[in-house]
């Protein structure tokens, strides 16, 4: 069940509703967030929901991060997908570099210097398969109806956990993120269990300022993404470091349109 946990927050919208959720994943585990509902609903009813946007943030921060995009991004749906909700959840683990923030994943590198981002980053992804597997559940909302995806630590987390979902997802989008679980996509692609292929819809961006995640592991993304077989949509924003933009939201906000597209 998607238990409430806080009441519920009207924006200055009348018509738009904000409410901060926990949402079970098993284990007597739970995830916190934030759902902004669509227009002119004020509480979660299973079966009232057509889609789901999941959205991860990154490292050191938590969901109220990214949940004043959701609210923009919403408003610029077309008809067809404005019946989507936006969740945007807190990472389960507090920030090892910021006690204020939450983490999927420690950021470490062992004796030798090589990152342990793989490995932690694909462990992390069970997390989010178990929120996906609750989130549609209790929704009432079927994997193909649900898109993942992130900013930075949330974006690179999206990459590894939307592919290898044992359901096949409407997509995945990562912002100023990295692909760093290649090798594991490879084995299920391999075994017929992974969801990369030509069709499946997969957004990044990044900018090219940016002096957290190098502006290249976006070219190292797409080209991993291609050498599985998928054809991701790509675009390098100009002038724009670790963050998000009007150009951004822009780009997000037409691969969402199309995602959610009727079938």
């Amino acid at each position: 069940m998607v238990e409430q946990r806080g009441q519920k927050a009207k924006l200055e919208d009348d018509f738009m509703t904000m409410i901060d959720h926990s949402v079970p994943i098993g284990s007597g585990l739970s995830l916190s967030g934030r759902f902004r509902l669509p227009d002119g609903m004020t509480e979660l009813i299973k079966g009232r929901i057509d889609s789901i946007v999941i959205f991860l943030h990154g490292w050191g921060a938590d969901g109220t991060d990214l949940a004043p995009l959701s609210d923009v991004l919403a408003q610029a749906l077309p008809e067809h997908a404005k019946n989507t909700a936006f969740f945007t959840p807190d990472a389960p683990d507090i920030c090892s570099a910021n006690p204020a923030g939450r983490q999927w994943f420690e950021l470490s590198f062992d004796e030798t210097g090589r990152q342990k981002h793989p490995d932690l980053c694909w462990q992390a992804a069970t997390v989010i398969h178990q929120l996906l597997d609750a989130v549609s559940l209790d929704m009432g909302v079927p994997a193909d109806r649900i898109i993942l995806g992130g900013f930075s630590q949330g974006g690179m987390l999206s990459l590894a956990a939307g592919p290898s979902y044992q359901q096949r997802i409407a997509g995945v989008f990562s912002l100023s993120g990295a692909y760093l679980t290649l090798s594991q996509q490879q084995e299920l692609q391999a075994a017929g269990t992974g969801h990369l292929d030509a069709g499946f819809p997969i957004l990044l961006v990044h900018g090219d300022d940016d002096a957290v995640v190098p502006p290249q592991a976006l070219g190292h993304a797409k080209e991993a993404l291609e050498g599985l077989g998928a054809a991701p949509d790509m675009h390098m924003v100009k002038q724009l470091g670790h963050g998000i933009d009007m150009e951004v939201i822009s780009h997000l906000g037409g691969f969402l349109s199309g995602a959610l597209s009727p079938s």
